[in-house]
Formats: C-alpha cells, structure tokens, sequence
C-alpha cells in the first residue's frame, strides 16, 4: 500500500493553492498518494483517502510556511499551470496594481510593512503600459471618512477572521488606518487609475477573502503587466497568468526578519523585484 500525503489546509486562498501544488509535487516525486479536500473556485476536487496513520503535508514539510518558497516550482511551472483552468489573457497594454487593503490598515503587524504612494509611482512609472487598473479589497476606492473605517473595524470583530484575531487586539486608532488608505488614494490619482471593487461579504474565518474574491484573481490573470506587494493572492495569480511582466516587493514583508518568505525574489521568466 502505497504512503500518502494528507492535506489540511489552512485559511487563506493563496495558502491552500501553495499546500496543494507542494504537497503535489512531494507526492508525486516521492511516489506518494495525495489526499486533498477540494478548491472549487479554481477547479480542483476532493480526493480524499481514509486511512490511518496519514501523514500529512505539515509534519512532512515541518511547517506550511515552508511551502511559500519559490525555487520549489521554478522547474514545475508548466506542470503547475496544467492543473488549473485556463484564463485567457485579453489585456496586454495596461497595468493592473493588487492592492490588498481590507485588514492591513487596520492591524498593527501589518502597518509595519506599509510604503506610500511615492513608493507605488516609483515603481508604476518602471512599466511601459497605457492605462493603471487598481484591483482591491477595500470597500470602495475614494476619499475614506472616519465612519468608513468604522465599519471595517466592527466587520473585523464580528467576524473574528483570524485565528488570532481578537477584538481591538493588534489595531492600530482609526485615525491612522484613514490617513493610510487616503494618502494611497491621493497619490496615486494622478493616474487616473480604473478601480475594480471586490464586492460582496467577507468570508468567515478568513483574514481578507470575500465572498467575490474568484473574480478578482481570474481577472488578474487575464492581465500582461502586473504588480502586487507582499500577497500570496496577487503572487499566485501572476504564477497562472504567464504574464511577460510581473514586478513584486522585493522585501516582502520586513518586519518579519530572518522568518521572511522569498516570494518577493521571485526570478521565473518576466518577473522582478521592486523595493
């Protein structure tokens, strides 16, 4: 009887897309079963094997984390792409910016690895491209009051979106979420940018997915010049999209010192780090 590697995933799409495609490739070159509950949004079924004693793809990897390494898929990438359904790419001259708001400017963890618009520009103004779409989770991309950012705060605490995740635990005062987000969309207006809203409820026991959040990723796909800060999300949706030209932040996310991720070194053909 052949071993198996046993998928539990955590939250986060972007997460269970890294389990999925490394617990795959371990299983497949180790000769291993692969038993995985389903991501349906993007086509892959249950298969699940009841066995006992199955390990499963942490304790064989010692932690997920350890799966959001790039070199792993750099030799699998047309193998990777295959499992997936195709999005075709219909926009090659503009550039679309992922911009992941929604809990990152509320929580404090996530304010230490903030830039600015001048960081954005600097960056935006490194692509050859026609128009700037601007694809996020915020509520809506204009000019946030202080009952905006309200709601956002008791969506949070209602929801209770991470595991530890508390009420007005790791917040930073409103007043700093609002200057943030609207520095972001004052500086960045000069672009003219196209919005994309992501509308819809936020997810249960997810951190910054809502309940639209396919679209958003098959539409990142469908574009050729792409750029995104430190989201698994945005990372994966560039991986599938085979776009000629994806810039993602070189650092990542800083504050996390020696336990950072080298997704932001990403090296496949067409990509490169900006900081």
């Amino acid at each position: 009887m052949k071993k198996t590697v046993s998928i539990r995933y955590s939250d986060g799409f972007g997460n269970r897309i890294f389990q999925y495609v490394g617990s795959r490739i371990l299983a497949e070159e180790s000769g291993y079963e692969l038993s995985h509950g389903a991501i349906p949004e993007i086509g892959i079924p249950e298969n699940i094997i009841k066995e006992n004693n199955i390990p499963d793809s942490r304790g064989l990897f010692g932690i997920t984390n350890n799966f959001e390494d790039y070199t792993i898929y750099k030799d699998r990438l047309d193998d990777i792409r295959s499992w997936f359904p195709k999005v075709e790419k219909t926009n090659t001259k503009d550039l679309i910016l992922h911009l992941r708001l929604g809990n990152r400017i509320a929580q404090h963890t996530h304010h230490l690895n903030h830039v600015d618009s001048k960081k954005y520009i600097e960056v935006i103004n490194t692509f050859d491209f026609d128009k700037l779409h601007i694809i996020t989770d915020a509520d809506k991309w204009e000019t946030h009051k202080e009952s905006d950012v309200k709601n956002l705060y008791e969506e949070l605490e209602s929801y209770n979106v991470h595991r530890n995740f508390k009420p007005r635990h790791n917040l930073v005062p409103e007043k700093q979420a609002i200057e943030y987000i609207n520095e972001l969309i004052e500086g960045l207006s000069i672009y003219n940018p196209i919005p994309h809203i992501q509308d819809g409820g936020m997810l249960k026991n997810e951190s910054a997915l809502k309940d639209t959040f396919i679209d958003h990723f098959n539409f990142i796909r469908s574009f050729d010049k792409i750029l995104f800060k430190d989201s698994t999300f945005a990372w994966w949706a560039a991986v599938l999209s085979e776009a000629s030209d994806v810039c993602s932040y070189g650092p990542w996310k800083p504050n996390k010192g020696i336990k950072n991720k080298n997704l932001g070194q990403t090296d496949y053909e067409g990509w490169r780090s900006w900081s």
